[in-house]
């Protein structure tokens, strides 16, 4: 409650003062502060959808038979309700070709034998949802109604000597939802409530200068602060890269970037060349990644990672997450980039004979600000000693390059217009998580699930508690000798286990087809049993970004306003080299499983050979703003309706590439009323719409009113 009492104060007292900033001048100084102090209230709009929900978690799903004794040891039977492509025929369900042998209790289900003397998986699903369980917790947290009541307060607080001076950033806020209610489904730890619930920061802190080293100007600027290249506008350019983003404070300030941009220790130089040529350069002195949403906040859509993300739960969305029988792998420590080693490079050149424009040419040497997903193997039981647990982390590349040219100019026409094509080297682009995970556990569990002969006698070790890894390891090279001899040979011994999935050879293949052969379901080395190594979990690959932004200004009174203000951009994403599905799947948005029937055995109702929602080498799209102003209104009032339009069209890139989601659109409208240039009230609606199975936030539209009074 202290943070309420520090932002009521700074908005009570000034509002018996004239409406101006509070300021101070002496003799060779200026001391200025400026203050925005907003109350605001969000709606949630939209039911939550259950094909976001986990069927565990929804309800929407049969149990059949023992999930355990079922799916054990039996050997699998090619359906013929599987078409040629490999998947259930239409209205057919539960997709899949695993025996158990409980007939008569499908049958009391209702469910379809198909003539044969068994029937399906022990889970499958009765309703809509998803097979992955760690993407829900913030839609089950947040039904239709209030999600967030915010107070903050901004404040720039300036000090002046002519040609230097300091630089500050003060962000306080407080969430009375958040802070004063327990959420129904995922509580958040104090690390996520000081990400949306309440804290006081510090945002900006530096000491600037402006002086002549002979007859070259120079400006140096020293401590905290966001420095930002490019032409880049909606869609996201190099300075993402500069910059880490605070993605909950972007979303919850309306997408100002003043309040969403994380400052960073910096030394940062500016000094003229020629009266046309400047160049600009900056040394990071401390590394900052990007802040995502914490697990279960409302715009939260992955449970593993974000303040409180700390399990990676394995079954198919087939348990509850309160269910005690859950396969989950624990987050062990991440591994942060150096504070060493980041920098930037610029030259900007005017030149008048191509109409005025600026031309800019860019160096960027960066670490990752963007968390990528990392795996050490064992195996998936948390009861385990550590030592013998599979872990997961988040880690972020180093001394990553990027190229970059801009240009700005303005068209006959008196549009503006400006561009960015940025060329980054060996970006990080991660595996797909259930193929990391298939090399992580994939050794113990394959010989759990497909080993007729010895896999029962490994779980009977397994369940004995107090096990260590030399007495496995030795249990293992005497059942099974060519497990540990490497994944060439651990393929052709699952390929001769009568319940294997592959067919005759290891990438031929598996069992859920007719005549369309599956891709290779192990895409990546299996590593040793009991070596706790890393995962090989990212590829590195080359990537061109472009984008074209035009600002245009309509006067003439369009519409009945005073002026028009319309705003368009086109953006693309090509990554050089992109493997195909069939080579290497890459961590990509709307999959479940591996596109392939997994050795987990909730996962094998999955459908194989889903190739269509792989990424992709090419993807673009735009966005699309117009606003109108009607100044002068009674009362003294000013009016801004606005109109944001986002639609990414075709390709779906890598996650965590800075790309685009095929098919999603976000559509944004807003009324902003303002008095004296001191008292803002806003009233917004935001939709998100399109490609529902990658669009995790399709269903959570949201309205915010906010009042906003500047000082």
């Amino acid at each position: 409650m202290t943070i309420i009492r520090i932002i009521l104060a700074l908005w009570i007292v000034p509002l018996a003062l004239p409406v101006c900033a509070l300021s101070w001048e002496g003799e060779g100084f200026t001391f200025g502060i400026n203050s925005t102090v907003t109350l605001s209230s969000s709606w949630r709009v939209q039911e939550p959808d259950e094909a976001n929900i986990a069927f565990g978690n929804s309800g929407n799903l049969v149990q059949v038979g023992n999930p355990i004794t079922a799916l054990r040891f039996l050997q699998p039977t090619l359906q013929s309700n599987l078409g040629n492509d490999g998947l259930p025929a239409p209205g057919v369900y539960p997709p899949g070709a695993y025996a158990i042998t409980e007939p008569q209790v499908c049958e009391q289900q209702g469910l379809p034998v198909d003539g044969l003397n068994a029937c399906w998986l022990p889970y499958f699903p009765s309703g809509p949802g998803v097979y992955n369980e760690n993407t829900d917790d913030g839609n089950l947290n947040f039904s239709t109604g209030v999600f967030s009541q915010q107070l903050r307060s901004l404040h720039d607080i300036a000090l002046d000597f002519d040609d230097a001076g300091f630089f500050a950033r003060v962000l306080l806020f407080y969430d009375h939802y958040i802070e004063q209610n327990d959420l129904p489904h995922r509580l958040l730890n104090s690390e996520g409530r000081e990400l949306v619930g309440q804290d006081i920061r510090f945002l900006d802190r530096y000491f600037y200068a402006n002086l002549y080293y002979g007859d070259v100007p120079v400006s140096l600027r020293v401590g905290r602060q966001v420095i930002s290249w490019g032409e880049s506008g909606f869609i996201s350019g190099m300075n993402i890269l500069q910059n880490p983003r605070d993605f909950n404070q972007f979303a919850m300030s309306g997408g100002d970037l003043k309040q969403a941009s994380i400052p960073v220790e910096s030394l940062w130089l500016s000094f003229g060349v020629t009266e046309n040529v400047n160049v600009e350069a900056y040394l990071k002195t401390k590394w900052e990644p990007n802040r995502l949403p914490p697990a279960g906040s409302y715009f939260s859509s992955a449970d593993i990672i974000g303040a409180g993300g700390d399990l990676l739960c394995i079954n198919g969305g087939m348990l509850a997450d309160d269910d005690p029988r859950r396969v989950c792998v624990s987050r062990t420590a991440d591994k942060p980039a150096s504070d060493d080693g980041e920098f930037g490079v610029k030259l900007s050149w005017y030149v008048p004979e191509l109409n005025d424009s600026e031309l800019g040419f860019y160096y960027l040497r960066y670490h990752n600000p963007s968390p990528v997903f990392g795996a050490r193997e064992g195996i998936p039981d948390r009861t385990l000693a550590q030592s013998l647990q599979a872990n997961y982390y988040f880690q972020y590349p180093e001394n990553l390059s990027l190229f970059g040219f801009t240009f700005n100019t303005v068209a006959p026409t008196g549009t503006s217009l400006a561009g960015e094509i940025t060329y980054r080297r060996d970006v990080p682009l991660s595996v797909d998580i259930y193929e990391i995970l298939g090399s992580a556990v994939g050794n113990l569990v394959n010989i759990l699930l497909y080993d007729e002969a010895n896999g029962g006698a490994l779980a009977s070790l397994l369940a004995g508690g107090d096990v260590d890894a030399g007495q496995l390891l030795t249990v293992l090279s005497g059942l099974v000798p060519n497990v540990v001899n490497g994944p060439e040979a651990l393929d052709r011994w699952l390929a001769q286990q009568p319940t294997s999935d592959f067919r005759d050879h290891a990438d031929e293949g598996n069992a859920c087809q007719n005549t369309d052969l599956c891709f290779p379901p192990y895409q990546i080395e299996l590593m040793p049993p009991f070596s706790g190594a890393d995962v090989p979990t990212y590829i590195e690959r080359d990537a061109v970004k472009a984008s074209l932004l035009a600002i245009h200004t309509l006067g003439g009174h369009w519409l009945g306003a005073s002026q028009v203000l319309v705003i368009g951009e086109l953006g693309a994403l090509y990554i050089v080299d992109h493997p195909q599905y069939d080579e290497l799947r890459l961590l990509t948005p709307g999959t479940e499983g591996r596109g392939a029937l997994d050795p987990i055995p909730s996962l094998r109702g999955l459908p194989c050979c889903d190739r269509k929602r792989w990424s992709d080498g090419f993807a673009w799209g735009y966005v699309l703003r117009a606003s109108a102003d009607y100044p002068g209104l009674p009362g003294g009032f000013s009016v801004t309706p606005s109109v944001l339009w986002k639609h990414d069209v075709a390709g779906t890139s890598p996650s965590g590439s800075a790309g685009f989601v095929e098919d999603t659109q976000v559509l944004r409208m807003g009324v902003k009323a303002s008095h004296a240039s001191a008292i803002d009230v806003a009233l917004d609606y935001t939709r998100f719409m399109g490609n529902e199975r990658a669009n995790q936030l399709h269903d959570r539209d949201f309205v915010t009113l906010s009042l906003s009074y500047t000082f």
